[in-house]
């Protein structure tokens, strides 16, 4: 089954969260699971609020000195607040110099990095998929964070990075993902909100510089929103970033959950999560780019090597076709196939490894089998399969890799390794 976002009124780690519960989740089993974090003493709620007459599923976590203000003044959900390189995100609270006593918690005097974090994650004994998933979570925001900051990624400490609550967000963000075995996430246009913000460097305009890095390494489409404030907050786009990708065509809707945020607009300040099932058709196309550039003074070598900083940053095929340019030279047209947010990097190790001084991009759009792996013990290792398939078309291939290491290991050719599978 797969999950597509309605982001009308923007998306918080708590909002997805509680949007999951509503479809789902059991908040039971949701406990039960964060528990294996071992961050100590906090509550979790979990509680129906209705925002402009929808019915909708709040999720937030409360930590000890906090209790007393819940369901009064506090709304700690998401609030954004960026004391220097902080970003706590509870949802939707536009006081972003958040001098509110209330709200002390583990936040102030005491900081995380990336590393701290990681280590907590990896000594839990959460599911391998919740654990890498929450750190690709975490790595985004302080990606964002360093190069905003000018520091390096593990010199960032921020509160956003050791609140308890922006931990149980990542991994309750994966947790419901695992449970509802959703393959992919598809998210419509993320509405940013509008205005300015306060922060401790002034006023800054919404979206806050960390959700603007974030989502402008995605392909998702991005707008401002007629209410006045701000609506995405760091995590959320983290959330995006790691799990989504934009989706146009039809879908057929079977589930459909909402999470609510604290504040109050014009418009219902929930996030509309649905299960969808869409057709084979169009679920295994996606959207790529083309950078393309024609080269008729660089050496093989040059060309080569360029190739192979390309593959490096992630570039799905890198291929070269036998060219005329001006003047009958002979050349060779460079074409490398990447998703659309590695169009910069791209573009910049062409320029920079070979003597390009431009570049060409092209829309495209790429029908993909799709993809399953298993593992098979023989004789001299283990290998590697990948299953492939579309509509009635099935096949499998073995990994190279794999294959390579038994035949260094026993003097056999790929062929006859193949053959003996």
């Amino acid at each position: 089954m797969d999950l597509y976002l309605e982001c009308f009124s923007g998306i918080s780690g708590n909002m997805f969260i509680g949007a999951m519960i509503d479809i789902g989740v059991p908040f039971d089993y949701l406990k039960k699971e964060l528990n294996k974090l071992n961050l100590g003493e906090y509550d979790l709620i979990c509680e129906r609020r209705i925002k402009n007459g929808i019915d909708a599923n709040y999720f937030n976590v409360i930590l000890p000195e906090e209790k007393s203000d819940h369901h009064h003044e506090h709304d700690h959900d998401h609030e954004n607040e960026h004391h220097n390189e902080h970003i706590h995100d509870h949802n939707h609270d536009q006081d972003h110099n958040h001098e509110h006593n209330h709200h002390d918690h583990d936040h102030h005097g005491f900081h995380r990095n990336l590393s701290q974090i990681t280590e907590i994650i990896d000594n839990s004994s959460l599911s391998s998929f919740v654990k890498e998933k929450a750190k690709e979570i975490f790595l985004h925001i302080a990606k964002a964070e360093a190069k905003i900051h000018g520091k390096g990624i593990n010199e960032v400490h921020f509160h956003e990075v050791g609140a308890i609550d922006s931990i149980i967000d990542a991994c309750g963000a994966a947790l419901c993902i695992e449970y509802l075995k959703i393959e992919k996430i598809y998210a419509g246009t993320v509405y940013t909100g509008n205005g300015f913000v306060n922060i401790a460097h002034g006023k800054f305009p919404v979206p806050v510089p960390a959700t603007l890095e974030i989502l402008s390494n995605t392909n998702l489409t991005t707008a401002k929103s007629s209410v006045i404030g701000e609506l995405v907050t760091p995590t959320g786009a983290a959330i995006l970033k790691t799990f989504s990708e934009p989706f146009k065509g039809n879908l057929k809707t079977f589930k459909t959950g909402y999470g609510s945020g604290s504040k109050d607009f014009e418009i219902p300040n929930v996030l509309r999560a649905s299960l969808i099932e869409i057709s084979e058709n169009e679920k295994n196309i996606s959207c790529k780019k083309i950078i393309e550039t024609n080269i008729d003074d660089s050496t093989g070598e040059e060309l080569g090597f360029a190739s192979e900083k390309l593959f490096e940053i992630g570039a799905l095929d890198v291929w070269y076709s036998p060219i005329y340019m001006k003047k009958n030279r002979p050349a060779y047209k460079l074409s490398c196939l990447v998703d659309p947010e590695l169009v910069e990097k791209a573009a910049y190790i062409i320029l920079k490894y070979t003597s390009s001084i431009g570049v060409r991009i092209l829309e495209a759009q790429r029908i993909e089998m799709k993809r399953d792996f298993s593992k098979i013990a023989v004789k001299d290792g283990e290998i590697t399969v990948k299953h492939l398939s579309y509509k009635d078309i099935s096949k499998k291939s073995f990994e190279y890799e794999d294959l390579k290491k038994i035949s260094i290991k026993t003097g056999k050719s790929i062929r006859k390794i193949k053959e003996e599978i």
